[in-house]
């Protein structure tokens, strides 16, 4: 009897060893075969991710073409509203003349200069033979205020000939130069602009006189002379309220396509 129990516990033992073990059944896969699974999903993901890029990329440069017409387009506009600003800021300045010395009373017999050929006194430099040089210098400044660039022209280069050593020479000037410039004569009013910075550097009008020239070179239609002049101005006078201007009018220049960077 002992003896066959053994024999059964031997041939189960044996049985059991013939079956798989649980967990046993599948085969893991080796890393051999999994490795080009995963190497041909990431292939296939960054393919995406490259292509959703691209079409971003694209749209982003379509985006940019775009802003790059707008702001041409504004700063046409800004430009022409600086023209706009600048004149009625010359019109503000001229409004706030020197106060003018105290005229003498007219003399009731003083003789009124003749006119060419006879008749009626001519108006313009004339006028300025009896005055002191203030009231001069403020009839010329006149002029300016009320837009008769012409006029103040001509009373300006008779106040420089008359009262060449004048404190006012200077604003004289400039003013000069202004006119010239409302009269599209810009060749003339380069010269008075240069003139106040060569022959009068301390004057307060020399900023003035720099943004002017740079204003007078744009209308020449040289960009680059334009630009120094404004480089120049941000340079010495980097306080002053037209520095401002003058780096808008710089990046006007190099939005539309002006190479004016040194």
């Amino acid at each position: 009897m002992r003896r066959s129990l053994v024999v059964l516990l031997l041939l189960s033992s044996a049985g059991c060893a013939g079956f798989p073990q649980s967990g046993q059944d599948v085969p893991a896969p080796s890393s051999a075969e999994e490795k080009p699974n995963i190497l041909q999903r990431q292939i296939v993901a960054a393919q995406e991710r490259s292509a959703r890029l691209e079409v971003q990329t694209n749209q982003l440069a379509n985006q940019v073409k775009t802003l790059g017409n707008v702001v041409r387009e504004l700063q046409g506009q800004q430009s022409r509203m600086e023209e706009q600003i600048e004149k009625l800021r010359r019109e503000m300045m001229a409004a706030k003349p020197m106060p003018p010395s105290p005229p003498a009373p007219p003399s009731p017999l003083a003789p009124r200069p003749p006119a060419a050929g006879g008749g009626t006194p001519p108006s313009g430099p004339s006028r300025l033979a009896s005055l002191p040089p203030e009231d001069a210098y403020n009839l010329a400044y006149r002029a300016v205020r009320q837009r008769q660039s012409r006029e103040a022209v001509s009373l300006f280069q008779e106040f420089l000939r008359r009262h060449p050593t004048n404190p006012l020479v200077a604003n004289a000037r400039y003013w000069l130069g202004e006119s010239h410039y409302d009269l599209s004569e810009y060749t003339p009013a380069l010269e008075a602009f240069e003139k106040v910075l060569g022959l009068h550097p301390s004057s307060r009008k020399v900023p003035d006189a720099i943004y002017m020239r740079g204003l007078t070179f744009l209308r020449l239609k040289k960009p680059r002379e334009a630009a120094l002049e404004f480089e120049k101005l941000i340079e010495r006078f980097p306080r002053h309220p037209l520095t401002e201007r003058a780096k808008r009018q710089l990046r006007t220049l190099n939005l539309s396509g002006n190479n004016v960077q040194r």
